[in-house]
């Protein structure tokens, strides 16, 4: 047990470590869910580590467990065989897959969010929330904050009305109003939306009563427009107030102070909740609500910018000026945006530090960088199998790079260590790679196995995650005991050392278990290779 704790704990530690560096790392993206998920998983490795190190050596002594030692199987002997007689090979191999995912793949797959996929299936406000957004294309509020001075004048003599001309803003207003229209799945409404569904008249013939305004010289002449326009109709309710706007604004002099008249009169005629819910209680802003159905972060992110565009332009230089979109389409496109920047955050700091940490255990960087050749290979892989699967880089699957350093390392760990510990030759290699694989394989199986409980999640973006993750878990422990020691082969071959030291030469020599710490010294002079230095 001694042993076990000094050789294989050792590696324990570090892949602990590691796996908690590749976690913590999800903790620098700027989104409180994913930094929740690196917090959490984290913490959980530590408790891990502490239980293992505390329970397993107890529960192997207490219940003298004892697993029979036997020959590595011939399946692992004859796989690394490969990697190291076919050294050149196999690296080339490893290469050109690398090359395909990062240059071929990588531009395929989408960087997109589909909020509803990220919802749970089954429940009640996802479903009609669903239907909702198919049938009446809508689910996606937002809004375009519109500065403009629409007020409006009761006094319809006052010809001095701080030269304000409400009806040409809310012309400029329409106009917004229908281009945002016509982008695709989108729908506008503006206060103009409800001049236009109100309408002005009587359920009369509108002579009797526009005839004696009409014919009376004592009635003013805005009066007299006025009355002509609402009552000189045969049908009634066809004309709107915005059609009545339209007409006076028809007329030979303008029709403004009938205009100011006839807005001001249709504002009263609103609650002020209805009119406060399109117009500020000033008049100098308005909104148009913008709705579009849940669509996939790339169609939404066509028509935001379409309706941005149109936010922009001049409307008619009638100072109307509008805001960029705001509401949930625009909240869905800065999280897609979040997503990618992060990603790569996280995935250099978790890449970095491992490095580092290996280094200072293994005190030599080198074969730390070595050691973590494999990870940055199954990492780069990502982007095949997503590829490949028709898998979207998401809130869930950004999380697949940090996620595999942290695990992934731990099958280069064990390899590494042992490799180091056997002296760092082509034998060594062999051993330990050939020894070393069938542990790692149970590890893989048990973490599948427990990935598989993920699928019983009801939420349509977890089932990708985990198929890719499976995959990619599967090739990490290919690449650690394939392409890690084709690595080591080739700098082996090539004479250059991959470790050193006489605590090495002597666990290669067999002497580890001969000698104790008083014996420490003449160990060393034994395996010094200088005979000055022995003196």
């Amino acid at each position: 047990m001694a042993e076990a704790l000094d050789s294989t704990g050792r590696a324990v530690l570090l892949s602990a470590i590691t796996t908690i560096i590749g976690f913590i790392s999800l903790a620098l993206t700027p989104m409180k869910p994913i930094q929740t998920v690196g917090y959490s998983l984290a913490m959980g490795i530590v408790v891990v580590y502490v239980m293992t190190m505390i329970m397993v050596p107890n529960l192997t002594m207490m219940l003298d467990l004892k697993k029979p030692s036997h020959p590595p199987p011939k399946a692992f002997v004859a796989a690394v065989s490969v990697p190291i007689n076919w050294t050149k090979l196999t690296l080339s191999l490893f290469l050109v897959a690398m090359l395909i995912s990062a240059g071929y793949s990588r531009p395929n797959v989408e960087e997109n969010v589909d909020l509803l996929e990220m919802a749970p299936e089954g429940v009640g406000a996802v479903d009609k929330m669903k239907t909702y957004s198919t049938e009446f294309e809508a689910g996606q509020p937002g809004f375009l904050l519109i500065d403009a001075d629409v007020s409006a004048s009761p006094e319809i003599f006052n010809t001095n009305f701080d030269g304000n001309d409400p009806y040409s803003k809310l012309v400029g207003i329409e106009e917004l109003e229908g281009k945002c229209n016509q982008v695709n799945q989108t729908t506008a409404v503006s206060i103009v939306f409800l001049m236009k569904a109100i309408a002005v008249g009587v359920d009369l013939d509108g002579d009797p009563i526009n005839e004696p305004i009409q014919d009376n010289e004592f009635v003013p002449d805005q009066i007299k427009e006025l009355s002509a326009i609402i009552f000189d109709r045969e049908v009634s309710g066809n004309g709107s107030f915005w059609w009545s706007l339209a007409a006076l604004d028809q007329q030979p002099s303008g029709g403004t102070e009938s205009q100011n008249f006839l807005i001001n009169v249709f504002y009263n005629s609103l609650t002020l909740e209805m009119r406060n819910l399109f117009i500020s209680e000033d008049y100098k802003q308005s909104l148009i609500y913008i709705d579009m159905p849940f669509m996939d972060v790339k169609s939404t992110e066509n028509a935001v910018s379409q309706i941005d565009n149109y936010a922009q332009q001049d409307t008619g230089g009638v100072g109307v000026t509008s805001s960029k979109l705001i509401g949930v389409a625009s909240v869905t496109i800065e999280v897609n945006n979040l997503v990618v920047g992060s990603q790569w955050t996280s995935l250099l700091f978790a890449l970095l530090f491992t490095v580092f940490t290996l280094g200072l255990v293994f005190r030599d960087i080198r074969y730390a960088i070595l050691t973590t050749i494999p990870v940055a290979f199954t990492v780069f892989m990502q982007w095949l199998v997503m590829d490949q699967g028709s898998v979207s880089l998401s809130l869930v699957t950004v999380m697949i790079g940090s996620i595999l350093v942290g695990v992934g390392v731990d099958f280069s760990i064990h390899i590494a260590n042992r490799v180091k510990e056997l002296g760092g030759s082509i034998d060594a290699i062999r051993i330990a790679c050939a020894s070393t694989g069938m542990s790692l394989t149970e590890a893989v199986t048990v973490t599948i196995a427990g990935m598989f409980c993920a699928y019983y999640i009801p939420i349509p973006a977890i089932a990708p995650f985990i198929d890719v993750i499976i995959i990619l878990l599967i090739l990490a422990a290919i690449s650690a005991l394939i392409l890690l020691p084709a690595i080591y082969s080739l700098l082996v071959k090539a004479n250059i050392s991959l470790t050193g030291g006489s605590g090495t030469m002597a666990k290669a020599a067999g002497l580890r278990r001969t000698l104790t710490r008083e014996q420490g010294d003449i160990m060393d002079a034994t395996l010094v290779m200088d005979s000055q230095d022995v003196w």
